[in-house]
């Protein structure tokens, strides 16, 4: 710099002053952007894992929902379970019922056995009893 400030060297001046002002905005600019396109960048990525995340989520809510749907078509009504229910309960009262008039009819078919060769015993006991008296 010269010794004496003239209105040509304070123009110089403050041109150089303007320019390394204008440069340093022109980096600091470029750096920005820079920054901006990593940042939207870095953005754009995380956005794509977050959806890619929300439709396998989603993939997993739907294989569930049809899993559901599944299993109400398949499974049996409750008020339908009842009405089977209380069909067997029925059937099962009417099979334990015969079965006990089967059983009881057994007995008392054995029991007229019993008597019967009682009485057979009996009878041939007093015709063997006749006989050896009658010799």
């Amino acid at each position: 710099m010269p010794d004496e400030w003239t209105i040509a060297t304070l123009k110089v001046y403050v041109e150089r002053i303007l320019h390394d002002h204008a440069v340093l905005d022109d980096t600091r600019h470029q750096s920005a952007q820079a920054a901006l396109s990593i940042a939207v960048a870095q953005a754009k990525e995380a956005v794509l894992k977050a959806e890619a995340a929300t439709e396998k989520r989603l993939e997993g809510l739907n294989e569930f929902r049809a899993s559901l749907t599944d299993n109400q078509r398949t499974l049996i009504p409750r008020a339908e379970a009842e009405i089977r229910f209380a069909a067997l309960a029925d059937r099962i009262d009417v099979l334990t019922r015969e079965s006990e008039e089967r059983r009881g009819q057994r007995s008392g078919l054995s029991a007229g056995w019993s008597v019967a060769l009682a009485v057979f015993g009996l009878i041939s006991l007093a015709a063997s009893i006749l006989l050896a008296f009658k010799r």
